[in-house]
């Protein structure tokens, strides 16, 4: 049975579901998330996956840390945590312990092309690893410097999902609205 995933309006009220593919075939308006694992608090060393070449959509580019749609039932938060579980915490019972996250950005639209409208949250964690990618969905993960990661999206954004960009330029809004430090709340 396909997934079913939550349709809004652009309030971002949820006003119904769909299957996956469906949603995506309609332009159905819909929720994602974004999540970026830094190594360190200083949010300088970003978490990027290499995704799997079984993906439909943008096989093989880099993405965030983990990313996804918001499942019925779900709220942001929930889908955030389920995603790195399917993602990047592959072999493991739980997420690990004191993995905090952080809401950087909510209800910022998602769409390259206007063909499947999202409306997206990003969220930050800081977690140095282990990390244990499912091999289905990501073909590997590595830390990058952030500076590196948003001068390569400029030279090569060939190689990056659309999402991942968008969601990078959202969190460098809220680094220079915060004075370059995230803040938790």
């Amino acid at each position: 049975m396909e997934r079913e995933i939550v349709i809004v309006n652009y309030f971002d009220d949820v006003v119904g579901s769909a299957p996956i593919n469906y949603a995506h075939k309609r332009g159905l308006l819909h929720r994602s998330v974004q999540v970026f694992i830094f190594k360190q608090p200083d949010y300088g060393t970003l978490l990027v996956q290499k995704r799997s070449g079984a993906h439909a959509e943008d096989p093989v580019k880099f993405g965030p840390s983990a990313a996804g749609h918001v499942d019925v039932g779900e709220d942001y938060l929930k889908a955030a945590l389920r995603e790195m579980k399917e993602e990047i915490f592959w072999e493991v019972k739980e997420l690990p312990s004191g993995l905090k996250m952080v809401e950087i950005a909510w209800g910022y639209r998602n769409d390259e092309s206007g063909k499947c409208p999202e409306n997206s949250a990003l969220y930050c964690a800081v977690y140095a690893g282990p990390f244990s990618p499912n091999p289905e969905e990501v073909d590997g993960v590595r830390f990058m410097p952030v500076k590196s990661v948003i001068d390569d999206q400029k030279n090569n954004p060939d190689l990056y999902t659309f999402s991942f960009i968008n969601a990078m330029n959202h969190f460098q809004a809220r680094r220079a609205a915060d004075g370059s430090a995230v803040a938790a709340h």
